[in-house]
């Protein structure tokens, strides 16, 4: 398994990286990903080789202290027959006012299976947008999970889930909210391939 930056990660496979950042996310989807286009920085790529099965979850973790935009593109790359579990946790300070526009793309090549688990726990002057894109080609697996947890006010995304042939994916979103929160949460799987399932949970 390599762990990058994913300024490293661009820099180190110039002719490959484009098949893997702004694929699934084009950088003038909206608004918010264009700011993280033009103004984001950070972000990992965690890539499986063929046939590699990680044993244990790899973990991540980003946080707003001192407020602002934060706009890390992350890219999860499980090649073909590979297996990994990623956790990953977005937290803010208490004091602190920012603009959540996380960018992710996961890809999951064929007979491959990545398992997803996304926890955020947000202030209320927090404003979060995050943008997800996940690839899954010829008999792969995805499952994610995602729960916020706190009172956030404003949280928009909407998942977009591409499956191939005999391809499958199961996704549970488990949405808490309190007082005037605004919370809108759309995911999507597009089932345009023979044999491709989908299962998509979600609980507010």
């Amino acid at each position: 398994m390599e762990v990058y930056r994913v300024e490293e990660f661009v820099e180190a496979y110039r002719g490959w990286a484009k098949d893997y950042v702004w694929r699934l996310v084009a950088p003038d989807q909206d608004k918010y990903v264009a700011a993280a286009a033009l103004r984001g920085a950070g972000g990992y790529v965690i890539r499986v080789k063929s046939g590699v099965k990680v044993k244990e979850p790899v973990l991540a973790c980003l946080s707003i202290v001192g407020g602002g935009l934060q706009a890390p593109h992350n890219v999860v790359i499980v090649e073909e027959g590979a297996e990994a579990v990623v956790y990953t946790g977005c937290v803010i300070a208490p004091e602190a006012v920012g603009l959540h526009v996380g960018i992710s793309e996961f890809y999951v090549l064929p007979r491959a299976k990545l398992r997803f688990i996304m926890l955020h726990d947000w202030n209320k002057a927090a404003h979060v947008r995050p943008r997800t894109g996940v690839l899954v080609e010829e008999g792969g697996e995805y499952v994610g999970y995602y729960a916020n947890l706190s009172a956030v006010k404003p949280l928009q995304t909407s998942p977009r889930i591409w499956l191939g042939e005999d391809a499958k994916t199961h996704t549970v979103s488990i949405l808490l909210g309190a007082g005037d929160a605004e919370i809108d949460v759309d995911t999507a799987a597009l089932l345009e391939s023979p044999g491709a399932t989908a299962e998509l949970v979600k609980r507010a």
